[in-house]
Formats: structure tokens, C-alpha cells, sequence
């Protein structure tokens, strides 16, 4: 029951279901931060369980998807994600995995409209290189850091996290300037 409850929590999203069939309990949490917008979510499920998902073929939403998947050596300090997948929920994709801990962002296609055809067109996998590391690397942060946060706090942070998620995807010359000023927004936010 655990598990079907756990799968049609994610429905809206994407179809879940289970590599073998499980006996035993599925004890999982969810918790959801609303950032201006954007959604950041953590997920803590049984690890080393096998699961499997599929984005359905006409989404109720469209929303591009940002996930880390820290492994146990990444939730300490000064660690680093392994990869950083993105995609469309709006676009076929089937995964697998056996993580006990996942990380999304959930970015609003009407939230991004100028930059659509550069997001449409990042790789679904990318490598703790870059840009996209220190998107992977501020997204294991924020999973540490959300739940300290006042709300203020938290408004304070949704310009420079926009920022910083074009400025990872998108090759601009006029990105670097808004993410000054977004961080700096964020650094005085009380």
C-alpha cells in the first residue's frame, strides 16, 4: 500500500512502478519548497530499491525538470553531485534507478519562455563538469539549506536560482551581469 500511495503522489509527473514485486514496506517522504514559481522538491525513498518511471505521452504539465541523485558520499560537506539530469516532462523519457535520495527543480515552461529553444535543446544527462556541476552543487546546497530558511529568506533566493539555471543552460554574454545582480539581491535578502 505504501508504494501505491508513494506512485500516485507522483501521477501528475510521470507513471512509477517498481523493478520486482516488493512485500516488504516502501517508506518514503516527500517535501516540496514553492520558489517563486519554481519547485524544489526532495525525495527520501528505500535505497537500493529498484525503481522505474515514465513521463506520459500527453503530460498534464510541461515543466522542464532539473533532478540530482546525491549518492551517500555526496551528502556530506564539500561533496559534489555526480551528474545533473534535465528534461522535459513534456518530451518521451523512461529511467531507472535505485537512489534513496533525490533532488528536483521543476522549472515552469511560462516562466522561461526566451529561453525554451536553448533548454529544448540541453542533453538529458549531463557530467559534474562546468556549469552544470555547480547547478548539481548548488542544488545538494539548497537540499541542506531550504529547511533553515525563512520564507524572506527563501523569496530572496528565487531571483539568483533562476538566474544561475539560465546562465548553466544557456550561452549569453548578458547572463552573467543578471546573475551579479540576483546574488547580490540574495545576499542582502534578511
Amino acid at each position: 500500500d505504501q508504494f501505491d500511495a508513494w506512485r500516485a503522489h507522483y501521477r501528475e509527473v510521470f507513471d512509477l512502478g517498481l523493478e520486482e514485486s516488493r512485500a516488504t514496506a516502501f517508506d518514503a517522504t516527500h517535501r516540496a519548497w514553492e520558489l517563486g514559481g519554481l519547485t524544489f522538491t526532495q525525495a527520501m525513498m528505500p535505497d537500493g530499491v529498484g525503481r522505474r518511471w515514465r513521463h506520459w505521452q500527453r503530460p498534464d504539465r510541461d515543466d522542464w525538470i532539473i533532478v540530482v541523485a546525491p549518492g551517500a558520499e555526496d551528502r556530506g560537506a564539500g561533496s559534489q553531485a555526480s551528474h545533473v539530469g534535465f528534461r522535459s516532462l513534456a518530451r518521451p523519457f523512461e529511467g531507472a534507478g535505485r537512489d534513496g535520495h533525490v533532488l528536483s527543480l521543476f522549472l515552469p515552461r511560462d516562466q522561461f519562455h526566451a529561453e525554451a529553444e536553448a533548454f529544448d535543446a540541453v542533453p538529458q544527462r549531463l557530467p559534474n563538469a562546468g556549469m552544470a556541476g555547480i547547478l548539481g552543487d548548488f542544488m545538494l546546497s539548497l537540499d541542506r539549506s531550504l529547511p533553515l530558511l525563512t520564507a524572506r529568506e527563501r523569496d530572496g533566493l528565487v531571483a539568483a536560482l533562476k538566474a544561475m539555471v539560465v546562465a548553466c543552460f544557456v550561452a549569453s554574454p548578458r547572463y552573467p551581469e543578471g546573475m551579479r545582480e540576483a546574488a547580490a539581491q540574495a545576499i542582502r535578502a534578511p
